[in-house]
């Protein structure tokens, strides 16, 4: 198997599955196992303070057969995180289970993106495989909608048993010849390189860990709580199959461009999917709120990592990773107090933040640094010696 499939397997399940399977079910067990607001929103931080350590984990330097070992441990962690969570309804149960599908989910993103970013045939093809997010969120979507929108326990069940089949993919396909990430052939930086694009860039990354990752994780329960019934899953399938291409088609917009025209347009769109829930609750606000954010949610991150990683110095997504993960850590943290309310008053801080990072990716289109070079990288398709 390519290394683009494989690791797009590793992102659909430490992402796009083990992370955002929470958001679609959160509702069902707020109507059926008691699960409070409050709760619902430590149970998020948690899950986001194990993304935290796990990226720090992935700082450290490994041959290729320990990433290996470290990919399967991963992987059999979030499946077996998932399968747990319909057995109990202790939440320091779930709370542990949460927090340990954080650790591995984060493991499985910095080896599967630096995987990506480091032996990919060309970007663009990088950006397909990072489109494996956007198919693990639009199956979890799918099976909490198809399967188990009548049970949480069936939801859960529903979703680790899709886990299962995409972590055994993966796993048959982790063999020893598959192809290890290459040195970077861009973007080394040097002693005289400016320092503060790349600074810029984490500064964006991180508000947008916390910006997006509010409404990642609250967008089903407010569109339910404005329109009850199955549109919120719906909406929450839209995001995943929007954003299975969105990084293709951004990358190939960027090559167009320049990377951070494509980031900042992109981030505002997303401020945009943010605010729609919370100005508007009817059925077409949501709808293009699932559309703008599924074109996104997943393309500003790769966007970031990409001109992260054409400025700054090795081991660059691990580290800008760490800032995404605190981000993520405050955001649920930071509005939980008006969750007594409702839900569409943090959509508006989550734009907000968002609406921030948009102005200073438009600051980072002024200075000129490495990151244009993905305008070549992104063209070319011959493997990268």
């Amino acid at each position: 198997m390519s290394v683009e499939l494989r690791s797009a397997c590793l992102l659909a399940l430490g992402v796009g599955i083990g992370r955002f399977a929470f958001t679609p079910i959160l509702p069902l067990m707020e109507q059926q196992a008691g699960l409070s607001r409050q709760a619902g929103s430590v149970l998020a931080t948690l899950n986001y303070v194990g993304y935290l350590i796990g990226a720090g984990a992935g700082l450290a330097r490994r041959r290729p057969e320990q990433r290996r070992t470290t990919r399967r441990a991963a992987t059999a962690t979030v499946c077996l995180t998932l399968l747990a969570m319909p057995l109990t309804d202790n939440i320091a149960v779930w709370s542990v289970l949460r927090f340990l599908a954080g650790v591995a989910g984060a493991l499985l993103f910095v080896l599967g993106a630096d995987d990506l970013l480091g032996a990919a045939r060309s970007r663009l093809r990088a950006a397909w495989g990072f489109g494996g997010v956007g198919a693990g969120i639009a199956l979890a979507g799918l099976m909490t909608t198809s399967v188990g929108q009548e049970s949480w326990r069936g939801a859960w069940l529903a979703v680790a048993a899709c886990a299962m089949v995409v972590g055994a993919l993966s796993w048959a396909s982790d063999m020893p010849s598959a192809r290890s990430p290459r040195g970077r052939t861009t973007g080394q930086a040097d002693a005289t390189r400016n320092p503060w694009p790349f600074r810029l860039v984490a500064v964006i990354y991180t508000l947008e860990g916390v910006g997006y990752i509010i409404v990642a994780t609250f967008l089903v329960a407010a569109v339910a709580e404005g329109i009850p019934g199955r549109l919120g899953s719906a909406v929450w399938v839209a995001v995943g199959v929007m954003a299975l291409p969105s990084c293709a088609a951004w990358t190939w917009f960027a090559t167009r461009t320049r990377p951070t025209v494509a980031l900042t347009i992109a981030l505002v769109a997303q401020t945009a999917g943010a605010a729609l829930p919370a100005i508007s609750t009817g059925p077409q606000a949501a709808a293009l709120s699932g559309v703008l954010l599924g074109a996104t949610i997943i393309a500003v991150p790769w966007l970031a990592l990409m001109i992260g990683r054409d400025t700054g110095r090795g081991r660059d997504v691990a580290l800008l990773t760490i800032g995404y993960s605190a981000g993520q850590v405050l955001g649920p943290l930071l509005v939980a107090p008006m969750l007594s309310t409702g839900y569409r008053s943090s959509l508006l801080v989550s734009a907000a933040l968002l609406a921030g990072a948009a102005i200073l990716s438009i600051v980072l289109t002024g200075i000129p640094h490495r990151s244009d070079a993905v305008r070549e990288l992104g063209r070319a398709e011959q493997p990268r010696d």
